[in-house]
């Protein structure tokens, strides 16, 4: 995974893979136990703000996502602006010439609004502020986040079936550490 893609338009409409790590993997979202997720108070927050989002942003759609211990693995569809009273509708249209026009000049200035930042940024700062209110003021999220744009129906399916073995792998990835 990388950081953001230079000349990307991330408010363009696609399916995005995010994920949000604590600061210093620190497992403040609760553990795996049984290769089930238990989550702590700041976990079941996470989660909960995390299903808000489409509340906030009428142009997302949530599919699978996961809170670990350390990190949330999730997967966020920008619907395009004419779809956004049709949310629910499950198709799936990839086309490799709308991605490539979804590439836009690298200039600096204000975070382009509903794009995938402007999103990550206000759920952080959320789960941030519900901590620091209930004395939760040791929490911290890694100052980035990670993303990689899905560009077709088998690298959505790839991640959806990644999201959902997550916790049944938890071992094995902290075994190889």
């Amino acid at each position: 995974m990388r950081y953001r893609k230079p000349y990307f338009d991330y408010s363009s409409e696609g399916f995005y893979f995010i994920t949000i790590n604590t600061r210093r993997r620190e497992p403040y979202f609760g553990n795996i136990s049984n290769k089930k997720v238990e989550l702590s108070d700041i976990g079941i927050i996470a989660g909960k703000y995390w299903l808000n989002i489409k509340e906030h942003f009428q142009n997302v759609r949530l599919w699978n996502y996961i809170i670990m211990p350390d990190h949330i693995h999730g997967i966020i569809q920008i619907l395009p602006v004419n779809a956004i009273k049709i949310k629910k509708e499950k198709s799936i249209n990839f086309n490799y010439e709308n991605f490539l026009s979804k590439i836009v000049s690298n200039k600096f200035g204000p975070l382009k609004s509903n794009s995938v930042p402007v999103i990550i940024n206000q759920y952080k700062s959320s789960v941030t502020r519900w901590c620091n209110k209930n004395h939760k003021s040791f929490f911290a999220w890694q100052p980035r986040y990670f993303d990689r744009i899905i560009r077709n129906e088998t690298e959505l399916y790839f991640f959806q079936r990644y999201i959902m073995n997550n916790p049944m792998n938890w071992e094995k990835k902290r075994i190889r550490k």
